[in-house]
């Protein structure tokens, strides 16, 4: 998968956009398209970020964003108690008429169980504030290329339930390209 580092550098790598090309800001949700559910504190499920075909997003940024009314340590997941499965954060294709499969693991085969998990991927904030609590990590660094025509997407993916916390969301930021390959 090519990972372009700049503007320039996605140009060179015929990610053809307009100078003014499309910021993208976007939750993951269950469909994919930004119309599914959005708010992750349910039974285990997968939400995931899918550009259509003839697009190509470019992520620079995936904010992991918790809230709930019980207090959050590092070895919590939110305020939970240390989930037993975890998280899986992936790059995932699904060509057609085949399966779906991973193409990057993000998280390098250790799942997200604890707030401390979350920290080792990025910018780690934990906040608590009397009997409540937010957690916010923001990975950062090289750039991930989503590819529309070849079904990719952006993947997270709650192996436990999560119906005990207050709220949780992903929202992936960068960029969005036409796809002239």
């Amino acid at each position: 998968m090519t990972r372009p580092y700049s503007v320039e550098s996605a140009e060179a790598h015929k990610l053809l956009g307009d100078p003014n090309h499309a910021e993208l800001a976007r939750y993951l949700d269950t469909v994919g398209d930004g119309s599914g559910s959005k708010n992750m504190h349910v039974a285990a499920a997968t939400y995931r970020l899918s550009p259509p075909s003839g697009l190509i997003y470019v992520i620079d940024e995936i904010r992991i964003v918790g809230w709930d009314d019980t207090v959050a340590a590092g070895v919590s997941f939110m305020g939970l108690v240390a989930l037993t499965l975890g998280c899986k954060l992936e790059i995932r294709s699904k060509p057609s008429d085949s399966d779906e499969i991973v193409i990057e693991d993000l998280t390098n085969g250790v799942t997200i169980k604890t707030n401390g998990d979350l920290a080792c991927l990025g910018e780690t904030i934990l906040f608590n504030q009397g009997a409540e609590s937010l957690v916010q990590c923001s990975i950062k660094g090289t750039p991930y290329r989503l590819e529309g025509n070849k079904g990719e997407s952006l993947v997270f993916q709650t192996q436990d339930s999560l119906a005990n916390i207050t709220g949780l969301h992903v929202m992936a930021r960068g960029r969005i390209y036409t796809n002239i390959i």
